[in-house]
């Protein structure tokens, strides 16, 4: 089979963060035997057209001269639209160009099936695509391009459009689901179907409190994910934990602002802002880590985690999570069984839950345990793999739409 992936995000190099998931989807069909091409926005530096471990990746222009490109950026579209008045000056081009890029690889390689990863922009690209060759379309949303539709910034008679044009849908959680269906009656077949991680073979992270607690935080430094609000609680740890460090992953527009805020509290010294690091260094502190936060919070009125890849790498390493009650978070995380689910923004029951998970032995053997099984059953890339590979087997045999 061969399946053309529409994206907005995907890896730049080998290792990058940006759009790791959608790789990591793309990659499990290339290993189930299928052809499997993408197509992504060009960065300036980045090759037009490369391999990527049997992935065909193919990178569209959309802006003259190049380095004025503004919306590949890595934030994230949606964070280039928030800074950027030349990012919407853009988006008719790259709109255009996306389609243009996909129509194009579509008619030379006969594509039996187009993948969509977010109903907008990709799913209007994807649409017209679809309507013009007469192949089956697969949707799937991450929430915030489904909030565009719920915050009346796109009218949801599009939503409804782009939807009923599609052969099957599928989201990243439950509450993306929700979201879409409280806009309005999903018209097309539809499905749950997470993004998943990779198993680690063997877990070296101890169940034993240490001295010198470790909590870790991996992901953009924007202001959505809580960093502030991880820092402030972590004010309230060191009282009662002197020795305890966090250590932040990453890199974002957030950062100055937030290390200003570590000094301004008198915690810099327990602070750690790493940047980017490699694949060995991130397994290395995820070994040491004695809990991971993901303090995600609502960013302009929506609600930005669509599920929250991080916490599942985290818990297939045997490291204790914490998570706020929002989002697609609720999915992954049960509160006191696998994990605790906490309210966004609110620092005293984030540090009360962070000290409870550095010094309780028999509760972080429990979670260590719970979360590992939780990621085997329910969100390993095998298993994800799967269901994709199942979807577009029926959209194709069926000419298109399948029953439910």
């Amino acid at each position: 089979m061969k399946i053309l992936i529409l994206t907005s995000s995907f890896p730049r190099w080998k290792g990058d963060f940006q759009g790791n998931f959608i790789f990591h989807q793309a990659l499990g069909q290339v290993k189930r035997g299928h052809e499997v091409h993408v197509i992504c926005p060009h960065l300036p530096g980045l090759a037009l057209n490369e391999d990527m471990e049997g992935i065909v990746v193919h990178r569209f222009r959309y802006f003259f001269p190049e380095r004025l490109e503004r919306l590949n950026t890595d934030t994230g579209m949606f964070s280039a639209l928030s800074s950027s008045i030349l990012a919407w000056l853009e988006i008719p081009f790259f709109m255009l160009c996306e389609w243009y890029a996909s129509d194009r690889l579509v008619r030379q390689n006969h594509v039996d099936v187009i993948h969509s990863h977010w109903i907008i922009p990709q799913g209007i690209a994807g649409y017209v695509c679809t309507k013009i060759r007469h192949i089956p379309h697969v949707v799937s949303s991450h929430v915030v391009d489904a909030q565009v539709f719920s915050r009346g910034i796109l009218p949801p008679t599009l939503l409804r459009l782009l939807l009923s044009g599609a052969d099957f849908l599928t989201t990243n959680s439950n509450y993306t689901k929700k979201v879409i269906a409280h806009i309005s009656p999903i018209p097309c077949p539809s499905k749950v179907i997470p993004m998943g991680v990779s198993l680690p073979v063997t877990i070296t992270n101890s169940t034993i409190p240490s001295e010198k607690p470790r909590i870790l935080f991996i992901g953009r430094l924007i202001e959505w994910k809580g960093v502030e609000i991880l820092i402030r609680a972590m004010a309230v740890v060191i009282r009662k934990k002197p020795q305890a460090i966090l250590s932040i992953v990453g890199d974002g527009p957030e950062r100055y602002k937030l290390e200003y805020l570590a000094k301004d509290l008198g915690i810099s010294q327990n602070v750690q802002f790493l940047g980017r690091v490699s694949d060995s260094a991130l397994e290395e502190l995820y070994s040491e880590a004695s809990v991971f936060v993901l303090p995600s919070r609502e960013h302009m009125g929506m609600v930005m985690e669509g599920l929250g890849m991080v916490l599942l790498e985290a818990m297939a390493r045997g490291v204790p999570v914490i998570g706020s009650a929002t989002g697609g978070i609720t999915d992954i995380i049960k509160d006191g069984e696998n994990g605790f689910l906490v309210p966004p923004e609110n620092t005293e029951i984030l540090a009360e839950k962070i000290l409870l998970l550095t010094s309780d032995e028999a509760l972080i053997r429990h979670f260590r345990e719970r979360g590992r099984k939780s990621v085997e059953t329910g969100f390993s890339w095998d298993e994800v793999s799967k269901q994709f590979s199942e979807v577009y087997t029926k959209v194709l045999e069926s000419g298109g739409k399948v029953k439910s």
